[in-house]
């Protein structure tokens, strides 16, 4: 997961079906929102819908 000026936020790695591994870049040029935000984005992104 990027933020808008391209450096890497985070990867996430699906562990299961109901599991995934969250990896941070520290080292990302970018705020603790930009994280927040694009976390938030790959949450609704990968629940389960229904």
């Amino acid at each position: 997961m990027t933020n808008a000026a391209g450096a890497t936020l985070f990867t996430l790695t699906t562990k299961g079906s109901k599991k995934v591994v969250l990896e941070l870049a520290l080292d990302a040029a970018a705020s603790n929102a930009d994280f927040a935000e694009a976390f938030q984005r790959e949450l609704v992104r990968m629940r389960p819908k229904g």
